[in-house]
């Protein structure tokens, strides 16, 4: 079965940008300008395995690099592992992984998120409730130990996200007061690429669902 570069590219799920990147490297089997399906998948499957996860609505592929981030594996030791670099370079990193990490899918994963982060720049998350329910937290803020102070509260609807859009802020823009951060994480810093999550209604379910019950 022959397929142009458009149509392969759509049923690999990938860009075509990918494809091309393919054909330069030899990984699928041309025929004239079009590219033999059949022969291009017996190829890939005597290929070296690749990590497996891709972004399905970005259509982007995970590099190994970045498979060191990636929730889906245990590598919890390896993305917990504190080190030290420069302003500059943590900046890089986050960067470096926009749209190459995973997204939160839920609530739950946001929070992991918010948690990595702030850890990864010396910060606690304290959360705000009403009258000290903690089942009905109305926000967080972000807590300095150091400087025995709350560095940001975030009370909105949508604070988790508030908050990983500070935090991000500080790193890319070079915000912070340290010209070397000695604890960060890969986890931490992986956790402030963007997008942080896959969907807002499906991350925030729930929240849009009592909204809806008020009405």
């Amino acid at each position: 079965m022959l397929m142009s570069k458009a149509a392969y590219a759509k049923h690999r799920g990938v860009s075509r940008q990918t494809v091309y990147d393919w054909i330069a490297k030899g990984d699928v089997v041309m025929s004239g300008s079009k590219i033999d399906v059949n022969a291009s998948e017996r190829k890939l499957k005597n290929s070296p395995a690749v990590h497996p996860w891709h972004d399905p609505d970005k259509k982007v592929n995970i590099s190994p690099r970045a498979a060191l981030y990636s929730k889906g594996e245990d590598l919890s030791d390896v993305k917990n592992q504190p080190f030290t670099v420069s302003v500059q370079e943590a900046a890089n990193m986050v960067l470096t992984l926009d749209d190459i990490y995973p997204p939160a899918e839920t609530e739950d994963e946001l929070r992991d998120r918010v948690l990595d982060a702030a850890e990864a720049l010396g910060l606690e998350v304290r959360t705000v409730d009403v009258d000290g329910d903690e089942e009905y937290i109305i926000g967080i803020e972000l807590y300095d130990a150091k400087q025995d102070k709350t560095v940001h509260r975030f009370d909105s609807y949508l604070f988790e996200l508030e908050a990983l859009t500070f935090l991000r802020w500080l790193v890319v823009t070079k915000r912070l007061d340290d010209t070397e951060l000695e604890n960060v994480t890969k986890a931490g810093l992986a956790a402030l690429s963007e997008p942080f999550v896959s969907n807002v209604k499906a991350v925030y379910a729930d929240r849009f669902e009592s909204d809806a019950d008020e009405v």
